[in-house]
């Protein structure tokens, strides 16, 4: 009988302990699902939020998602994403319009980063049945508002949230208002040069990026009422316009001293008369991404010292 008894003790305290562990275990999950954590934990067992692969379909959102601290899963981009450096490397998927959707599928893509004007690329997606997010980089608020989009989608929040604060704090140092003498700017994107000096000159029309740019650095854009994002003009139309300041993005930037002999030539324009002609990068100036703010540094040193 004591035998029994004894037995029976020992029983009625296992079960009393599988009781207690599993009260306290559902305490825990309790607690952790009304903080919020209980998804962050099952993704990190389940291994799904680590794993989860992305492509991205610009170089500024791979700057982006590089910025956000994303490379880890980013399996693929365009052959016109090249920074940073490690991003020569990742599996090219074509580029713009010209995507190779085989190559995509192969690459067991979990989720898409597309641009908002492309409608082909999405439809191919959710034909796919590939989830995407979608950002809108043709203006600085578009670019902003991107980073937390992706940041919330990819849970960064953090991550993006630390970036904003030292992009903020970067544009906020180097903003100005030049509200009584506001320099007129031409930036040209393209020329032609031959012999008779400089032809079809592409320059920074409507387009929103530049003219937030602009304007944050207290210029204005003589071209901002044109009818077209980057419309052709000739030598004529610059002269006439009279630009204060002249800044040319070059695809080829050791081609800047031939480029400034021949603004040299051109006579009558404040630009040349004031040594006002500068030199940026195209593959640093025209990709609306996170390092805009670096171009818009550039920018404040000439515009807003004058």
């Amino acid at each position: 009988m004591s035998i029994i008894k004894n037995n029976l003790r020992s029983f009625i305290k296992v079960v009393i302990i599988v009781m207690l562990i599993f009260l306290s275990t559902f305490i825990l999950y309790l607690f952790l699902d009304s903080k919020g954590l209980l998804k962050n934990i099952s993704l990190v067992q389940d291994g799904s939020d680590v794993s989860e692969r992305i492509v991205s379909f610009g170089p500024s959102v791979t700057e982006t998602l590089y910025a956000l601290g994303l490379d880890d899963r980013l399996v693929g981009n365009t052959d016109y994403c090249k920074y940073p450096e490690a991003a020569k490397s990742i599996t090219k998927i074509g580029a713009h319009s010209d995507i190779n959707y085989e190559l995509l599928m192969a690459l067991n893509v979990d989720t898409a980063v597309v641009y908002s004007w492309n409608d082909k690329h999405k439809a191919v997606l959710e034909n796919f049945g590939i989830k995407y997010v979608i950002v809108n980089h043709s203006s600085i608020d578009g670019i902003l508002q991107s980073i937390t989009d992706i940041g919330r989608e990819f849970n960064k929040e953090l991550e993006a949230s630390m970036l904003l604060d030292n992009i903020s704090k970067r544009v906020n140092a180097v903003t100005c208002d030049n509200t009584t003498d506001k320099p007129r700017v031409l930036v040209v994107v393209h020329r032609d040069i031959d012999f008779g000096g400089m032809s079809n000159i592409t320059v920074v029309g409507n387009d929103i990026y530049f003219r937030d740019l602009i304007d944050l650095v207290g210029g204005v854009n003589i071209f901002k009422d044109a009818n077209a994002a980057y419309p052709i003009i000739d030598m004529e139309a610059v002269v006439r316009s009279n630009p204060d300041i002249i800044i040319e993005i070059l695809v080829k930037y050791d081609e800047r001293d031939i480029s400034l002999q021949n603004w040299l030539k051109v006579k009558d324009i404040n630009a040349v008369e004031n040594s006002e002609i500068h030199f940026f990068n195209v593959e640093d100036a025209s990709i609306p991404g996170p390092r805009f703010v670096d171009t818009l540094e550039k920018m404040s040193a000439i515009i807003c010292s004058r």
